[in-house]
């Protein structure tokens, strides 16, 4: 039995001989090495100690026992030998070791002290480079032109701009529409920009004003409101903000400094807790461009259908129906229903 690259043997050693032993580890020997080092040329064996006289060789070949189904005994091992010049093992006592695979080049009789022989490359056996660089070669993995390729990290941080100002955009777009809708169909804020409703508001206080309360119900005596400049009225603001104080089909007159209403069943005096000051009444209350009476009744005026009486609750420092007359309802934009600032007086009206 030769590995592939042992140097041909010009005798053959008898089985018989100890030095068939020492020849076969010196084998595995080797093979370990050229294992170890694939690239490194073999060295050739030494032999530790003194040189020994190899004997001739018998001329009559050992006999071949015939193979049996009963496995056989492996051959003795001769113990070593005191003379100088013979071969010894250095394990006088290997133990068998059965091949794991029948059939293949595995030497049974390894001493146990031995490392594993591991199967040497065939001499003639070539390395195929360009395996190891399939995926650097292969079209499918190339990448991609950098020239025309963007930066995934540049490209994720400008889609998140673009995505942050869309959104921004939207709730924009959307609060200003919300407030469109708001401002022209339910609520609208105004400013009182003058002193006629004091004590109840003041300069610069602000209110909201509900534009769909009068869509739902008629307009009562003693609600704010706010409506829109009558004709012949020559103030520069375009919304004005009084007390509704006579409704529609009612006679409004004046008595010394209290106010009377009549419905039809004679005057009756009406109670106004949220005059400012009840002796600064102001211009009296008389006949105007619009009432429903004859205008021969001086002291008194009678509210058309579909108009309202409002007045100041500052009444000596407000310009109100006793001027323009009863208003249209139509001129009505809203009820002003809570004061929002200041925040300390914040609250319904």
């Amino acid at each position: 039995m030769t590995a592939p690259n042992d140097p041909p043997h010009e005798v053959s050693i008898d089985p018989s001989d100890p030095r068939w032993v020492e020849d076969i580890l010196d084998r595995a020997r080797r093979r370990a090495e050229e294992s170890r080092r694939p690239t490194a040329a073999p060295s050739p064996p030494t032999v530790t100690g003194p040189a020994a006289p190899i004997a001739p060789p018998s001329s009559a070949p050992a006999p071949i026992a015939p193979p049996s189904s009963a496995p056989s005994a492996p051959a003795p091992i001769a113990p070593p030998s005191s003379a100088p010049g013979t071969f010894a093992p250095e394990n006088p006592n290997p133990r068998p070791r059965p091949n794991p695979r029948p059939g293949t080049d595995t030497n049974p009789w390894v001493s146990v002290d031995e490392p594993t022989v591991a199967t040497p490359r065939a001499s003639g056996a070539a390395v195929d480079l360009n395996a190891t660089t399939l995926l650097a070669t292969d079209d499918s993995f190339a990448l991609e032109d950098p020239a025309t390729d963007v930066d995934p990290v540049e490209s994720t941080t400008m889609d998140r701009r673009v995505r942050g100002w869309l959104e921004w955009g939207g709730v924009i777009i959307g609060a200003l529409l919300v407030a469109f809708v708001i401002r022209a169909v339910l609520f609208q804020a105004f400013y009182i920009p003058s002193e006629s409703m004091e004590s109840t508001l003041q300069v610069k206080d602000r209110i909201l004003v509900n534009k769909l309360s009068y869509k739902l119900h008629d307009v009562h005596r003693g609600d704010i409101v706010v409506f829109e400049k009558p004709p012949g009225e020559t103030s520069k603001i375009n919304d004005l903000i009084k007390r509704v104080v006579a409704l529609p089909g009612e006679t409004i007159e004046q008595q010394g400094n209290d106010i009377y209403i009549d419905l039809g069943s004679g005057p009756q005096k009406l109670t106004e807790s949220y005059i400012k000051d009840r002796q600064d009444i102001g211009q009296p209350i008389g006949w105007v461009q619009g009432c429903a009476n004859l205008s021969t009744e001086t002291n008194k005026c009678t509210i058309p259908a579909g108009h309202v009486w409002v007045m100041g609750d500052n009444r000596g420092h407000s310009h109100d129906s006793r001027v323009f007359g009863p208003i249209d309802e139509d001129l009505i934009v809203g009820r002003a229903f809570v004061k929002v600032w200041p925040l300390n007086k914040l609250g319904f009206l």
